[in-house]
């Protein structure tokens, strides 16, 4: 046969076992037709009277669920498929929806002329015989994809218990830090830098973490400890940074020369997180740092990035889950800074989200840890970029 869409038509799985003349019959008994984009071809519920062979574009079949007044894709129908055979068998009504989700164009084929072809000669019954094997095929595929669900959805819901217990203990830990802001600002005044006071909270925050890794038996690699993607999470984290080193450089050269506060202050402030003037040596500026870099840094990154950015991504849905992920995850990191200043606390949450953002990319914590620490100790305790800034 010469028609230009009978080679397509005649290779559907339905017509299988069938003479070529008996096929050729099949395809003049039907009718062709075409939906446009997102146009619904076969509406849930409805009566069902004809099948249709899928000649040109995609179709996709779709479940409503009136509860939560939502369609979930259940499969896609492409070309040489057939769609709306299910209730060929028992001529009962759709069981579920199928929209277009490109130009397609169909061959249609009523039931009430397939059964009375069928009746007329005994070797086409084995379109019937078809006809249940292809719903069969279907059900087994359909039942590994509710099985890929189920899976899904029993993941999602540890991850959602988890992330409720942490965000819990996260509240709990602010909520504790705001009832004792008098306190703390008291320590300000008598330790000799703030990393005296952030280190045992740091540490604090730490053990409810192990606690609830060991509790929920999360696994490392879910926290970002992995060596996946170690090389390009240290050259991003690096090479990231550069230019945000430069920017607190530039920022510190405006502060200079424009704003008269700052004229007198050295370009160079090693000693500026150091308050007794007792301490302002290399040998206890190099002890804080090493603790801050190698102790504060990893603890810090892995509760922000690793645990609270890290749980948020895959407790939220939609298209910027990720970007809400690391506004949410900074937030509540950057608030446990205002008793310092909010001013500090600012700056942290900016900084924090363009750690967030290297995290997203390879979701491995060196990079994060290596770019912290360079700022940190670079912006702080190099630049001396603190203290009266942040007051």
């Amino acid at each position: 046969m010469d028609h230009p869409y009978f080679k397509i038509f005649s290779q559907c799985a339905l017509f299988k076992g069938l003479k070529h003349d008996e096929i050729k019959h099949l395809f003049l008994m039907s009718e062709e037709m075409t939906v446009e984009k997102d146009q619904v071809l076969i509406h849930e519920g409805e009566k069902a009277k004809e099948l249709f062979i899928v000649i040109e574009g995609d179709l996709e079949i779709l479940k409503i669920d009136p509860e939560m007044d939502v369609s979930h894709a259940l499969d896609v129908i492409r070309p040489g498929q057939v769609v709306g055979d299910l209730s060929f068998l028992d001529r009962g009504y759709r069981s579920a929806s199928v929209q277009a989700k490109t130009f397609a164009r169909l061959r249609k084929l009523s039931y009430a002329d397939l059964h009375a072809w069928i009746e007329e000669s005994p070797l086409t019954r084995e379109l019937g015989m078809r006809v249940a094997e292809n719903i069969a095929k279907k059900l087994r595929h359909m039942n590994h994809r509710i099985a890929q669900t189920i899976r899904s959805e029993i993941k999602e819901a540890n991850v959602r218990a988890t992330m409720g217990v942490f965000l819990m203990a996260i509240v709990t830990i602010i909520s504790v830090f705001i009832y004792g802001l008098s306190g703390l600002q008291y320590l300000l005044k008598i330790v000799p830098n703030s990393t005296f006071i952030s280190f045992p909270l740091t540490i604090a925050m730490g053990s409810i973490l192990v606690l609830m890794m060991q509790y929920f038996r999360l696994q490392l690699y879910d926290l970002g400890i992995s060596a996946r993607n170690w090389k390009k999470s240290l050259l991003e984290g690096f090479f990231f940074t550069l230019p945000v080193l430069g920017l607190a450089v530039g920022v510190k050269w405006f502060l200079i020369h424009y704003l008269p506060f700052f004229h007198e202050r050295p370009f160079f402030d090693p000693y500026a997180l150091i308050q007794n003037p007792a301490n302002q040596n290399w040998s206890y500026w190099g002890e804080i740092n090493f603790m801050y870099a190698f102790l504060i840094v990893p603890l810090q990154e892995l509760l922000t990035r690793g645990c609270l950015q890290g749980l948020l991504e895959k407790f939220l849905t939609g298209k910027r889950r990720v970007l809400s992920s690391i506004l949410m995850s900074n937030l509540i990191f950057s608030s446990t800074h205002v008793f310092f200043s909010v001013y500090l606390a600012f700056a942290v949450f900016l900084v924090g989200c363009f750690l967030g953002f290297l995290y997203s990319r390879s979701h491995n914590l060196l990079g994060c840890c290596l770019s912290h620490a360079m700022m940190g100790v670079f912006g702080l305790s190099i630049l001396g970029i603190t203290g009266s800034i942040f007051e």
